[in-house]
């Protein structure tokens, strides 16, 4: 009767932790970069062009061997924006850009191209916050 007494407050002692350790593990479940990744808009993502896996069916002769090539990047700007470190002033954002097309391997067929703005790559603040002295 001695051995169990311990055994069984073992057995709830580790019970007990382990709920612990299962409430404490809920606040964790959630994703860690859905809180710092950068909300896109519902119009940027209207705009955007989705760009096709990497083989699909061509158009042109029905064979699953049209791949999407980037040819081309460029960045674009500065644009003059409103400042979003300071309460005053403004920043120059430049633009990543890329040119794509589509190419077929088994039929040589060749689309034109389109440009898709592949975000911000470059800001420079030029702002200040007014305070007296």
């Amino acid at each position: 009767m001695k051995k169990i007494v311990p055994i069984l407050l073992a057995m709830v002692l580790a019970l007990t932790l382990c709920l612990v350790g299962f409430a404490d593990a809920e606040r964790y479940d959630d994703d860690p970069l859905e809180e710092t990744a950068a909300s896109t808009s519902e119009e940027a993502l209207e705009e955007a062009e989705p760009v096709p896996a990497r083989s699909s069916e061509c158009d042109a002769c029905g064979k699953m061997s049209r791949v999407t090539p980037k040819k081309d990047t460029f960045e674009t700007g500065p644009e003059e924006v409103k400042c979003i470190h300071y309460p005053h002033g403004t920043d120059e954002v430049y633009h990543r850009n890329a040119t794509y097309y589509e190419v077929c391997g088994s039929c040589g067929y060749k689309s034109g191209t389109w440009t898709v703005d592949e975000g911000e790559s470059l800001r420079y603040c030029h702002g200040w916050s007014a305070t007296k002295h």
